[in-house]
């Protein structure tokens, strides 16, 4: 995974038996040895480390074919030779020669490709020729989000003439699978990763051949699809133990040949087993954060409870400046999604699998092609290097010329050309497409497995009035004419009504009634190039600001400014907002990049934002101050280790240390209790608990008891961990009480996959003093702080904020949380978070609570114990102020006091929609109330909770 922008697409490729079983030539390894040095890398060695290594070491894997006599390694290949024309990084030890291939293992950091999202260093192995480079990561440098070594993790395509990269480096990681699959009970599955042992370069091309790198392996666990395949079965009332090794040696060959931009990856594997067994072999990968990935389906099934896509000719992933396509050989391939990875499987040896008989090999190979432009230029050089890709039906490429121009006859460089075909049910699918050049000319090849294709072509030109898509026969028609629509540009600024500063906020454009665009504004403006026609706007910052709402018209071809300002409303003085849920670049499933993150936060008002990437902790200040909006926004670096056993956790405010990941707290293995001690080692001030119900997450699988504080489920080796291990603790200091706008409430049709708000109330009912947070757990461009929580804080904003403040203030629960209101709760001196001592178990409970005018609060619930006691209607619930109260509360015992607040109506437009007698408006943490005024405050204990939401 990679430090900057990050995009999974995660394309867990898994295959069945699928290759013919053949047996070990007596021939193996154990070959000729080469005197002096040579280019090996074992996992107990440093990544520098070159010296001789053994053969023995890898005896007994076979040759990659069965008809292949076993390549012997090559000798270290001399230093280069200073008359050799040389480059900058990649090209530091020379520029590549067409005809011939080149592997060596990086010894010095500056030898490696350039990009954002460049992850190769020492010990790591290049294989290069004229047309691409292919890194390998060693086997034992740790800085991918896979747990292992071995696997692909970049690709670069070159241009070997200028010795230079001919495209950005887009590739993300790729990592082999290992595993026993049954569809018809997926639950019980085996699927492993391919860990590596040992690295070298068998063939460096020197003689003119190919260029081969083999890494030795062994399999280990693929911990997300493991605990995820572990939780199913604990779920559905069975008992999934931890995989244990398979039986099975394996090797990785990654072979590159002279002039072809395609990467194949030889993955042979050896029963070692006393059975027969259907073993499988697959793909992890991860596509960068900038390329939009295609996979181009033309049908669908339902396989054991899997939807399962069909028809794909491959994965690609596609920017303006490089793109990827990932085939197999000889399959029909379909893609699933397990564990929120996607899978790319052979169907038909997927339904029916091959068993491998003991002492027998087989061998599966797969393809990386590079392209240094659009789709279509990865697509070509897949078809080009092997056009019997995945079916084993020859597939020919047939020219086609697209030019794209405007009304006026212009040619139309950079404009985006989507070639679709048709999906086998009457429609179309985007299945290739590129960019035209300089010229407005796309020159494209059509791959066909017949004498012609059938295609459609669409422009997607955002910021124009869309095309009619075109219907074009090749090789019937060589060239073909686009005309791109006329062009509009919307400009806006927004400006503070109190000072006319300038702001970050958000535009929301609707046309009929329905939202067609949205964007975040900088201070410094925004310009936005949209279809020409009527819109209707809605300028926003959040809870806070009074949104603006108008009509506007975009001319064609022409720029209309608009000028908005926006008025700060409520008063929420003594708090600042923060969201502890936001992902961006880092994360392997978010594809927002770091500035543009930041700008979304600034956008809607939020003060804070806590930067929770999945098991990596990055440092999102450069970019505030990069994008200049630290006078708006503060940042405090977190993490979200993300077990699905026993539960995803965020944590902060924690510091980056060494390494491509921050090093970020390893979890495998590891009881609740267990990982949360390891964070408070790591200097995690707040631990949340994060959507524990959601979906039958942890609360649901343990069985959580709201009435004795205690789960039910007890049978630790389910869910991979020794027995006698305790399934739960205390030991967290939050709880996602609303993660985005899911309804936080008991429903009485599924209990046990819902009500979080419950199980608060039993925590607080047992005595553990959890603060209640609001998050988005945003992923996308949907804006952080829709909802937030909000925390005490002595600075009025955020550029002054300390973050012990906050930091304490979710230790004692200082906090209350909002979808759109605002309350100010006390009881005496005593604030949220605080014990009020009481004579008689009298007690005041003081309360204002505000909104925009434009957000309606209608009725607000007081509960004491989870009990409800009384019930307000707000007077003026489209008034800023909704309600001002002083409430005389008689208690019988010590009791927590909450109080939420509801509404009826939708939202403005332009904020995030939700249902209003489901989701409160506002939630308060708890204040405390010694009732007999003792001095101690004592919880109530198991208890059922007694309250009415508002019809």
């Amino acid at each position: 995974m990679k430090m900057s922008l990050f995009r999974l697409t995660l394309g867990l490729v898994l295959f069945v038996s699928a290759c013919e079983s053949v047996g070990l030539p007596p021939e193996d390894l154990d070959g000729p040895r080469v005197s002096g040095d040579r280019l090996a890398v074992t996992a107990d060695s440093s990544p520098l480390d070159l010296g001789f290594e053994d053969r023995s070491s890898i005896a007994d894997v076979g040759p990659s074919s069965p008809d292949a006599a076993p390549p012997t390694p090559d000798a270290a290949p001399p230093a280069p030779d200073a008359s050799l024309r040389t480059g900058d990084g990649l090209f530091a030890r020379g520029c590549p020669e067409r005809g011939r291939t080149r592997a060596y293992i990086i010894d010095d950091p500056a030898h490696r490709p350039t990009g954002a999202e460049v992850l190769a260093g020492p010990g790591d192995v290049v294989l290069m020729n004229s047309r691409a480079a292919f890194v390998v990561q060693g086997p034992e440098v740790r800085k991918t989000w896979w747990y292992y070594g071995g696997g692909l993790i970049d690709v670069v395509p070159v241009d070997g003439d200028t010795c230079r990269q001919a495209g950005e480096e887009h590739f993300g990681e790729l990592a082999v699978l290992l595993g026993e699959a049954d569809l018809g009970a997926f639950d019980t599955s085996t699927l492993r990763g391919f860990a590596a042992d040992r690295l070298e370069v068998i063939s460096d091309g020197r003689d003119g051949g190919e260029a081969r790198v083999r890494v030795i392996g062994h399999d280990d666990r693929f911990w997300l699809v493991e605990l995820e395949l572990m939780k199913r079965a604990a779920i559905n009332g069975g008992r999934k133990l931890l995989s244990e090794p398979m039986g099975i040696e394996v090797s990785l060959d990654y072979v590159l040949r002279p002039d072809e931009s395609v990467l194949r990856l030889e993955a042979t594997i050896v029963n070692r087993s006393e059975r027969a067994r259907g073993f499988q072999v697959g793909l992890f990968h991860i596509f960068g954060d900038a390329t939009e990935v295609v996979a181009p389906a033309t049908g669908g099934v339902s396989i054991g409870g899997l939807g399962v896509r069909l028809g794909l000719p491959y994965l690609g992933a596609s920017a303006r400046d490089g793109s990827l396509a990932i085939a197999m050989l000889d399959a029909r391939q379909g893609a699933a999604s397990v564990s929120g990875v996607d899978v790319l499987i052979d169907v038909d040896e997927f339904l029916v699998p091959r068993p491998l008989p003991p002492g027998e090999a087989k061998t599966r190979t797969f393809f990386v092609a590079a392209g240094p432009r659009g789709l279509q230029s990865a697509v070509t050089a897949l078809y080009t290097a092997v056009p019997e890709t995945t079916t084993g039906i020859t597939t020919s490429l047939l020219p086609l010329d697209i030019e794209v121009r405007t009304a006026e006859g212009l040619s139309l460089p950079g404009a985006e050309v989507r070639i679709e075909r048709p999906d086998g049910n009457g429609g179309w699918l985007y299945a290739d497409g590129g960019f035209t050049d300089e010229t407005g000319v796309l020159a494209t090849l059509i791959p066909t497995t017949g004498e012609f294709a059938t295609i459609r072509l669409r422009l997607h030109t955002p910021g124009r009035t869309p095309a009619e898509p075109t219907l074009v026969r090749v090789p019937d028609e060589t060239s073909v004419q686009l005309l791109a629509g006329p062009l509009g540009t919307l400009g806006l600024h927004v400006l503070d009504a109190a000072d006319d500063g300038p702001l970050p906020a958000k535009l929301t454009l609707f046309q009929a009634g329905v939202e067609v665009a949205k964007a975040h504004a900088h201070p410094d403006g925004l310009r936005l190039e949209v279809p020409p026609g009527h819109y209707e706007f809605a300028v926003t910052r959040g809870y806070e600001w009074a949104p603006s709402n108008g009509e506007i018209d975009v001319p064609e071809d022409g720029q209309v400014d608009l000028t908005v300002s926006l008025a700060h409303v409520v008063d929420t003085l003594g708090f600042l907002s923060t969201d502890g849920h936001v992902h961006a670049a880092p994360s392997p499933d978010s594809t927002v990049p770091m500035p543009l993150r930041v700008l979304t936060a600034a956008a809607e008002g939020l003060d804070v934002l806590i930067s929770t990437d999945h098991e990596i902790i990055s440092d999102w200040n450069p970019a505030i101050d990069a994008t200049g909006l630290r006078p708006y926004v503060s940042h405090i670096s977190g993490i979200e280790l993300t077990p699905s056993l026993p539960e995803h956790l965020n944590a902060y405010p924690l510091v980056q240390g060494e390494g491509t990941r921050g090093g970020f707290p390893i979890w495998y293995g590891l009881s609740l209790g267990q990982i949360f001690e390891l964070l408070r080692d790591r200097g995690a001030g707040v631990i949340d608990l994060n959507h524990p119900r959601n979906g039958c997450n942890y609360l649901c699988v343990i069985d959580y008891d709201r009435l004795t504080g205690q789960p039910r489920f007890t049978d630790a080796s389910a869910l991979g961990l020794p027995e006698g291990t305790a399934l739960f603790s205390f030991g967290f200091d939050t709880l996602e009480l609303m993660n985005g706008h899911t309804p936080p409430f008991v429903d009485n049709a599924r209990p046990r996959e819902t009500g979080v708000f419950e199980d608060w109330m039993s925590f607080l009912n047992f005595g553990h003093w959890v603060t209640a947070t609001a998050v988005t757990d945003t992923h996308g461009l949907d804006g952080p702080g829709d909802p937030r929580t909000y925390f005490a804080a002595t600075s009025e904003r955020s550029v002054d904020f300390d973050e012990q403040e906050l930091t304490v203030a979710m230790q004692q629960g200082r906090a209350l949380i909002s979808s759109g209101g605002f309350a100010r709760v006390n009881i005496g001196d005593a604030q949220l978070g605080d014990t009020a001592h009481v004579f008689n178990g009298a007690a005041t409970l003081d309360l204002t609570v505000t909104a925009l005018p434009e957000i309606d609060v209608q009725e607000v619930l007081v509960l004491a114990n989870c009990d409800e006691v009384a019930r307000l209607i707000a007077p003026t619930p489209d008034a800023l102020i909704k309600l001002q109260v002083q409430v005389p509360l008689q208690l019988e015992r010590d009791a927590h006091i909450v109080v939420m607040g509801f509404g009826r109506r939708a939202l403005p437009r332009g904020l995030a929609q939700f249902d209003p007698h489901a989701v409160p408006r506002f939630v308060t943490n708890a204040i405390f109330v010694d009732a007999d005024h003792d001095g101690v405050w004592a919880p109530p204990g198991g208890k059922t909770c007694t309250y009415v939401l508002p019809d």
